[in-house]
């Protein structure tokens, strides 16, 4: 008989703690929805900020790639020249895709003519020998054939020409963003100035 009294006990006794389970389980349930769209705008988020700063160019495009000689050399300055010598390549080949061999070569010809141009640059630095304003406006005005092709690049139409009207209408834009860029290929024709 006391066998009876403790099953019922022990079974009245699990009941209870069930229904209890069961009212967390519906709540959870019928809040499932709310920490769904929670997750998910968390996570979107996350892409947003996070992954999409770089793509917007927000995040520190000063991240070190390498140091020369104390000299550092960002990440984005390595990736802008690679970015132009795969556009060059691809413009030779007709639009054909890269291999990844040629690609492998082609970082390695970036990476080897970046660190030369840095040692040189340094070099030219310490001789204080300098390109001129009136050089750099002579070669653009002057000369706009002999541009380098990466900037030539920047005023070519869909049928390949080379339109300088279109560089000299970029020159004579005064917005500060037109200009703060234009600043930046000044310093590089200087550059490239000092090589030939």
């Amino acid at each position: 008989m006391s066998n009876n009294s403790d099953q019922k006990h022990s079974s009245g006794s699990s009941n209870k703690p069930r229904k209890v389970n069961q009212g967390v389980m519906n709540k959870l349930r019928d809040s499932m929805p709310f920490i769904i769209i929670f997750l998910i705008v968390a996570f979107l988020g996350t892409i947003i900020f996070e992954w999409g700063m770089n793509y917007l160019g927000m995040r520190d495009s000063k991240v070190v790639f390498a140091k020369i000689n104390g000299q550092e050399i960002s990440e984005k300055e390595y990736r802008q020249d690679l970015d132009n010598t795969i556009e060059q390549m691809r413009q030779q080949n007709q639009g054909k895709d890269i291999d990844e061999a040629t690609m492998t070569q082609l970082k390695e010809q970036v990476w080897n003519t970046l660190v030369q141009r840095t040692i040189l640059f340094q070099e030219i630095e310490k001789l204080g020998i300098k390109a001129e304003d009136n050089e750099v406006i002579d070669w653009v005005y002057n000369r706009p054939e002999t541009l380098p092709q990466w900037l030539k690049n920047y005023f070519t139409d869909s049928t390949n020409v080379f339109r300088t009207d279109l560089l000299y209408q970029t020159l004579a834009d005064k917005r500060p963003e037109i200009a703060k860029a234009w600043a930046q290929i000044e310093t590089q024709l200087r550059q490239q100035l000092l090589f030939d």
